[in-house]
């Protein structure tokens, strides 16, 4: 790759990743006004969570549910469990209403608030019915409260309720309401209109109906003295909570990388985050093309043999490797004289056989005058002499 496309590939990875920063971490969160679900999962201004954890502070069990499994909040252990369902904004389907209002039967009570869970609440006979105006809710005996409602319970005076979701259901539902029940009120309007009611069927667990889900949101039990109230409907009572939290939208499993792709679409930042993603993609290209030739590297200059000797010959004597040099000598004279003469050994004893085995005179003389210069530290005559004595042995033997 050459540099300059380099340096645009660099400069366009820097700037995707600055963008993606900057989505993470300069950009808020919505506020309480993009999001309106009542779920625990959710800890700002209108979600539930305040309420979830302040059961688990008084040793409540709390179990938040992705899947609709009714299965696995049927009580199998002796304790008293109930499904709290806060103003579900999605429609409940026909078969998970029949198996939600079924539970009170297995022994799991039920928590149903607000208008969103009015199909719900026709089948007990009641429903949430919207006020003109807020108004102030009636607190525990001689305590006043400042939470404020909007909704109140009607009942619906029907015995046989027909509802459909529309796109929702494949087939109308039906239910009954139940007649014999002992209904307790819980809450109150100032002017005396219920708020919230317990229902006690006969042999079944019991069911609490809130008008306004509002009461259990964040901002509410911050801000206002009902939250001992509704506290106090679930906890002392029942040991384990489950919050249908498929209901609100977080339904279990789903993709990653399908949820990113969805919001790139979506987010004009992640149009952006495209954008340099394909200025990146393009650069990479153009850096993979070879326009024109290529340019010719040339042949590197080699070593003479000459320099290497004397780049051989200095490194022996820095280290005073003059014996070494010696050795040397000798065995590049026993490598040209090929295999015939052997080449492995120490060179001393073959460098005497060769001179006895030898008939010319001459060649005894400079195998004696060689084994001369093999001394324990010759001196750099003694070397030279070494190198002139191995070249005449060199041209005897092969006169």
């Amino acid at each position: 790759m050459r540099p300059s496309y380099s340096l645009l590939a660099g400069l366009a990875a820097v700037a995707g990743l600055a963008t993606i920063a900057a989505i993470a971490g300069g950009r808020r969160r919505p506020t309480s006004a993009a999001d309106p679900r009542a779920s625990s999962f959710i800890a700002e201004p209108n979600g539930a969570k305040a309420f979830s954890d302040a059961l688990l502070q008084v040793g409540v069990s709390v179990d938040k549910a992705r899947l609709h499994q009714p299965a696995r909040w049927q009580d199998d252990s002796g304790g008293h469990p109930i499904v709290v369902i806060l103003g579900p904004p999605l429609p409940v389907p026909a078969n998970h209403r029949t198996d939600l209002l079924a539970l009170p039967s297995q022994g799991v009570a039920l928590l149903i608030a607000g208008y969103q869970a009015n199909s719900l609440l026709r089948c007990l006979g009641y429903r949430s019915f919207k006020l003109a105006d807020s108004v102030l809710v009636q607190g525990d005996g001689d305590r006043g409260s400042n939470a404020w409602v909007d909704h109140v319970l009607k009942t619906t005076g029907e015995r046989v309720v027909v509802d459909s979701a529309g796109a929702f259901d494949l087939e109308i539902s039906r239910c009954e309401v139940p007649t014999e029940v002992t209904v307790d009120t819980l809450l109150v309007t100032l002017a005396g209109e219920p708020v919230a009611v317990r229902l006690t069927p006969s042999e079944a667990a019991p069911i609490v109906l809130v008008a306004d889900v509002t009461l259990f949101r964040n901002r509410v039990l911050r801000d206002s003295n009902v939250g001992p109230l509704v506290l106090g409907w679930v906890a002392g009572r029942y040991d384990r909570v489950h919050f249908p939290e498929y209901l609100q939208g977080f339904s279990g499993g789903g993709s990653l990388m399908a949820w990113t792709i969805r919001w790139s679409r979506a987010n004009p930042w992640g149009w952006a985050v495209w954008h340099w993603v394909v200025i990146g993609l393009v650069a990479l290209g153009f850096s993979a093309v070879r326009l024109g030739p290529p340019t010719p590297l040339g042949r590197g200059r080699r070593r003479s043999v000459t320099e290497h000797v004397q780049a051989l010959a200095r490194a022996l004597r820095a280290a005073g490797g003059h014996q070494v040099a010696v050795g040397l000598l000798v065995g590049g004279l026993r490598r040209r004289l090929g295999p015939a003469t052997g080449t492995r050994g120490s060179w001393r004893p073959w460098l005497d056989s060769l001179g006895a085995a030898s008939t010319n005179p001459k060649v005894g003389e400079l195998v004696r005058r060689l084994v001369i210069c093999d001394r324990e530290k010759p001196s750099e005559s003694e070397v030279l002499t070494a190198a002139n004595l191995v070249e005449d042995l060199w041209t005897e033997l092969r006169s």
